[in-house]
């Protein structure tokens, strides 16, 4: 069986704060394990941390649509986060 990947965001090129920063295009939870696949081509496991930070400062346990995460992971840039489904 193929597994399907739902597409949740993309990580941009330029950081903020040290910050790897993550575009978001659908709705992503705290807590949630995803598929990192990188511009070479590697794919890798992520966990997002309980409580999400924003670009804004904000936080919350849950991102929608075109909101900004800041994450403390030194992502490629480029790297899309998917969520399989098996």
């Amino acid at each position: 069986s193929v597994s399907e990947a739902e597409f949740l965001g993309n990580i941009l090129p330029e950081k903020k704060d040290g910050f790897s920063v993550l575009e978001i295009r659908n709705k992503v939870f705290g807590g949630e394990k995803v598929e990192i696949l990188s511009p070479d081509g590697n794919t890798s496991e992520y966990s997002f941390p309980e409580i999400l930070l924003f670009d804004d400062g904000t936080t919350d346990k849950e991102a929608s649509h075109s909101k900004f995460i800041l994450l403390e992971k030194d992502f490629e840039p480029y790297s899309i986060l998917r969520r399989t489904t098996d």
